[in-house]
């Protein structure tokens, strides 16, 4: 097998080649997903007129209303998943700052689990101690 291209190059072209291919897989994979999810959505949102017709609802069921549906749902997935993203994003450039805002419960839900730990202690000790007997006299 004589490969002259991986022949001529460097150890470092070689790591960024093989990096450049993982990333190239990890976005097929992601795209691949999102497809798949629009798909889904498509279907289910062309199906809606077709369930509001044997439901009784006076809508026109041709093909045009089914795939203005189907758009439609795909459309809505598309804006979704931008919105989603970008909240996201913007969480992750703002969390030092709501970091450093954040009111600080924890202290206080540590020392309520301590005291809870301290009584729980306490009683288990008073149940540990052996009970004195009385002599019994004959």
């Amino acid at each position: 097998m004589d490969l002259p291209f991986i022949a001529n190059l460097s150890n470092v072209d070689l790591i960024i080649l093989i990096g450049a291919g993982i990333v190239f897989l990890v976005m097929a994979y992601m795209i691949f997903k999102q497809i798949v999810k629009a798909i889904i959505i498509g279907a289910i949102s062309a199906s809606i007129p077709i369930v509001l017709y044997l439901l009784g609802f006076n809508i026109e069921l041709n093909l045009q209303t089914i795939i203005w549906f189907g758009l439609a749902g795909i459309a809505t997935y598309f804006i979704y998943d931008v919105i989603s993203g970008w909240m996201k994003i913007i969480g992750i450039i703002t969390w030092p700052i709501r970091r450093l805002f954040r009111r600080d419960k924890k202290p206080k839900e540590k020392e309520e689990k301590e005291e809870k730990k301290e009584k729980k202690g306490k009683d288990d000790k008073k149940e540990k101690e052996p009970k004195k007997e009385e002599p019994k006299e004959a």
